[in-house]
């Protein structure tokens, strides 16, 4: 996400982490659930899908925590070497 921010030559968040970045591309991708443009027919599930868009990045963000990849693999200790 940092990449598309770069690229549409806009500021990087102040927060950094996968909220901060999933926000700060939203508007200006248009893949906003508050969007008020959505057609009225469609409207409910436009909405759910960039909930649910919004939802998945934000977990893939959290699985990339150190703490979450150890509890998925304790096998794999990132920080033994």
């Amino acid at each position: 996400m940092r990449s598309i921010l770069i690229e549409l030559k806009l500021e990087l968040p102040a927060k950094k982490d996968i909220d901060g970045l999933v926000r700060a591309v939203q508007v200006p991708l248009r893949l906003s659930p508050g969007r008020n443009d959505l057609p009225a027919e469609i409207e409910a599930d436009l909405r759910q899908v960039l909930s649910g868009l919004t939802s998945v990045a934000k977990g893939i963000g959290a699985l990339q925590d150190d703490k979450a990849l150890h509890v998925l693999d304790p096998s794999n200790d990132l920080h033994a070497q």
